[in-house]
């Protein structure tokens, strides 16, 4: 998805346990995105909550935080390693725009990710609707 050897200058490789929380829901500092190198990790709404739901598991080569950082808004959710040694780099708003900048078909990789999960949250969002239709 990613060709990681153009972002090793401009992003910062970080380690995180099994069950450790990588961002919050609600938080608004750093605006970074994470790209996955190596694990799981889950992306959950209300994590702390016994309503938690999770929303989706993310694998290598897969990215999240980009909301946020794009919109320069609190995080959307709580994003957590599920593997013990879950890598991942993290991407700063200010080198990401240097990055997008020297590497523009990055954007066209973040613009197709986020297309893809709109259509998917769509597809999931009419099924829900059609079961309570009935």
């Amino acid at each position: 998805m990613f060709d990681l050897e153009k972002m090793r200058d401009m992003a910062v490789a970080k380690t995180f346990s099994s069950g450790e929380v990588i961002i919050e829901e609600g938080a608004t500092l750093p605006y970074s995105m994470y790209i996955i190198l190596k694990g799981k990790v889950g992306i959950y709404k209300e994590y702390r909550s016994p309503l938690a739901a999770l929303l989706n598991t993310l694998g290598a080569g897969d990215f999240f935080g980009e909301t946020s950082l794009l919109l320069l808004q609190p995080r959307t959710a709580t994003c957590v390693a599920m593997e013990a040694n879950t890598t991942v780099f993290e991407v700063s708003q200010m080198n990401v725009y240097e990055l997008i900048e020297k590497h523009p078909e990055i954007l066209f990789t973040i613009s197709k990710a986020l297309c893809e999960r709109v259509s998917e949250l769509d597809n999931k969002l009419a099924m829900r609707l059609r079961r309570f239709s009935k």
